[in-house]
């Protein structure tokens, strides 16, 4: 999911700009890591990485 806008910093056309935003991503995998040279032992995990990440950026359009 993705939402996020634009605010015209200076009422312009073209000019300078604000932009905002904020991502949230879902990622699930299943991982097997294989110690049986160091451990004798395998290792199953559920890895699930869910990061949220917002962004501000300026813009300049000319």
């Amino acid at each position: 999911m993705q939402a996020g806008f634009d605010y015209d910093l200076d009422g312009e056309e073209g000019g300078c700009a604000l932009n905002v935003d904020v991502k949230k991503i879902w990622i699930n995998t299943e991982v097997t890591v294989d110690f049986t040279t160091a451990l004798g032992a395998v290792v199953l995990a559920d890895v699930d990485i869910n990061p949220l990440i917002a962004g501000v950026g300026l813009a300049y359009k000319y």
